[in-house]
């Protein structure tokens, strides 16, 4: 396939496509996916497209997630990445076990009573019961029955 290129300048020449392809690829996939260059849609140069936009979108995403970045200007600009949150479970599973003064850490009230059976007592299931205890008598919670409704004053809190 030969493509006929314009410059800025005013002068055009034709290309092949490999040659272009090697040089430009983001810039060459885009124009594919934005201009009917097959008589069929779904083609092999819009295969091809959709390949190369998609592994440029993944580098992105991977280099953005290694090195932390906000933005990665001039490959942003090219390819309008949209990076993906990981949901709190995950996250929560990636994390390293913390380990304090030789103790385990855990990060939720499951894995603190997994970690009692697991060391055969019961010190986080105790430590747990003494915290709702101590927030039971602060009167930090009000207790009320399932089909209580709440009062035209009361504002529900969103933590932010």
């Amino acid at each position: 396939m030969i493509l006929k290129i314009m410059l800025e300048s005013g002068k055009s020449f034709e290309a092949p496509f490999s040659l272009i392809k090697k040089d430009r690829r983001i810039e060459l996939a885009r124009y594919i996916k934005n201009n009917v260059v097959e008589t069929k849609r779904g083609g092999w140069y819009e295969k091809w497209a959709n390949s190369v936009l998609k592994d440029a979108n993944r580098t992105l995403r991977r280099m953005h997630r290694i090195y932390r970045t906000d933005r990665i200007s001039r490959m942003t600009k090219i390819c309008n990445i949209n990076v993906r949150r990981i949901s709190r479970n995950k996250r929560i599973q990636k994390q390293k076990k913390r380990i304090k003064f030789r103790i385990q850490v855990p990060n939720s009230v499951k894995e603190a009573l997994e970690l009692d059976i697991k060391n055969k007592n019961n010190l986080w299931g105790d430590a747990i019961i003494k915290e709702m205890k101590a927030l039971e008598k602060a009167k930090v919670f009000s207790f009320s029955s399932p089909n209580h409704k709440m009062g035209k004053d009361y504002q529900f809190f969103h933590p932010a």
